[in-house]
């Protein structure tokens, strides 16, 4: 798990299995200075998909009382309105370029690429998102 904004992105938390709501605080928790220090007195908006564990009223709760109370909904299904998908496909390809071999070879390539991509590129996907948010109104909801 990891987070991004204009203003740079979180330190990466890797997980296992599949993360349920007190886990997900937990790691929320466990990065909320990192977060806080990130956006100071700003007003910031958050952002998750559809996750279960994102969804989840205790974590909805979470986030309004321990981190900003502007949550952006997210439409299911819509990898392309949520720029981190676009940071985690950017990844993706870095992490398979290397080829790991091992466990450990595949959390360095993780660990690496995250800290290789670069603020430029995330500013990019955020300020693409007005310009997919329009076709995609103009299109009546179909992009392709």
């Amino acid at each position: 798990m990891g987070g991004i904004s204009t203003l740079g992105k979180t330190s990466l938390h890797t997980i296992t299995g599949t993360p349920n709501s007190q886990k997900y605080q937990e790691i929320l928790n466990s990065h909320k200075k990192e977060i806080k220090k990130l956006f100071g007195r700003k007003k910031w908006f958050f952002q998750q998909d559809g996750a279960t564990c994102h969804r989840a009223k205790k974590s909805i709760k979470f986030i309004k009382d321990n981190l900003t109370n502007h949550i952006i909904p997210h439409p299911p299904q819509s990898p392309d309105f949520n720029p981190i998908e676009l940071t985690w496909a950017l990844m993706k390809r870095m992490v398979q370029a290397r080829k790991p071999k091992t466990k450990r070879e595949l959390e360095i390539a993780i660990y690496q690429s995250w800290e290789k991509i670069k603020i430029k590129f995330i500013r990019d996907c955020i300020k693409n998102l007005k310009k997919k948010f329009q076709k995609a109104i103009d299109k009546e909801g179909i992009l392709l």
